[in-house]
C-alpha cells in the first residue's frame, strides 16, 4: 500500500484544497513537521512552495517512512515515531499538519499537548478530522440496509482504528494544551469516477468482501460517474498564543 497511498484526483484535490489553506499561514523560512506522513505525499506538496524552510515528517509505519524518504530524496527529515511521544525539543516548529491522523489516536490530550509542546509561539496545528468525506458523499447514494453490507464489506475497520468523536473533543483537547481552537470546513468537488478510483485505490483492493463491495459500488455508482459531487473536509485550526 505504501507506494499508491495518497494516488488519485479524490486524494490530490483533497490535498491542494487543504495546502490552498494552509499556505497564507505559513512564514518565510517555516519549519514543517507532517504527523501521519504516510509516503509522502503532504511533503512533497510543501516542497514545491517557496517560503518553506524545513520539512519533517514521521509515521508509525516504517514501510510508510521508507517510501517517503525515497519520495523526498533528502529533501525531509523522516523518523518512525508516535504521535503522542514526538521527538523534537519544545517550540521546534511554525507548522504542524496532522492529516487524519487525531481521530486514530487513543490519547486524544496527550497527543494534542505534545503537539502543542514543539509549537513555536504563534504557530499553528492544522489537523483534518474527517466530516463530509467522500464515504459520507457515497453513503448518501445508498440505503441503510445497501449501505451496512457495503461497509461491512469494503472498509477493514481492524486495519484502520479509527475513534469517532464530535468536534467538541477536539476543541476541549486544543484548549486543554492551551491553544486557540477553531474548526472550519473545507469543500471541493469530484466526479462520482473519482469516488470509484478512490474506492478502488484505498480500500476495495484490500477488502476482505472485494467481491460484494465492487459488485454494490458498481450498481450505486455506474448509471451517475461522470456527475459531481461536492465533498467536505471539516478542519481543526490550533494556534500557540504568541505570548
Amino acid at each position: 500500500m505504501a507506494p499508491s497511498y495518497g494516488q488519485g484526483v479524490y486524494y490530490a484535490r483533497r490535498r491542494s484544497t487543504l495546502i490552498g489553506r494552509i499556505a497564507p499561514e505559513l512564514r518565510p523560512g517555516a519549519s514543517v513537521l507532517d504527523l501521519g506522513c504516510g509516503n509522502g505525499t503532504y511533503l512533497a506538496a510543501f516542497g514545491i512552495l517557496g517560503n518553506v524552510g524545513s520539512l519533517h515528517g514521521i509515521d508509525l509505519s516504517l514501510e510508510m517512512v521508507r517510501e517517503a524518504k525515497r519520495r523526498m530524496a533528502g529533501r525531509a527529515h523522516l523518523v518512525q515515531a508516535e504521535v503522542c511521544a514526538l521527538p523534537y525539543r519544545a517550540q521546534s516548529f511554525d507548522l504542524v499538519l496532522a492529516s487524519h491522523v487525531l481521530p486514530f489516536a487513543y490519547e486524544l490530550g496527550l497527543a494534542v499537548s505534545d503537539i502543542a509542546r514543539v509549537l513555536k509561539p504563534g504557530a499553528l496545528l492544522v489537523a483534518t478530522l474527517g466530516g463530509g468525506s467522500a464515504r459520507g458523499a457515497l453513503r448518501s447514494l445508498m440505503a441503510p440496509e445497501q449501505w451496512a453490507e457495503f461497509e461491512k464489506s469494503a472498509f477493514d475497520h481492524s486495519l484502520t482504528r479509527r475513534i469517532d468523536r464530535g468536534p467538541e473533543r477536539y476543541l476541549a483537547a486544543g484548549r486543554a494544551a492551551g491553544l486557540q481552537v477553531e474548526m472550519q470546513t473545507l469543500t471541493f468537488r469530484l466526479t462520482w469516477r473519482d469516488v470509484a478510483e478512490w474506492l478502488r485505490i484505498r480500500w476495495v483492493g484490500i477488502a476482505s468482501g472485494r467481491e460484494i463491495a465492487q459488485r454494490i459500488a458498481d450498481e450505486v455508482l455506474a448509471p451517475r460517474l461522470d456527475q459531481e459531487v461536492e465533498v467536505r473536509q471539516t478542519i481543526m485550526l490550533a494556534r500557540k498564543p504568541a505570548g
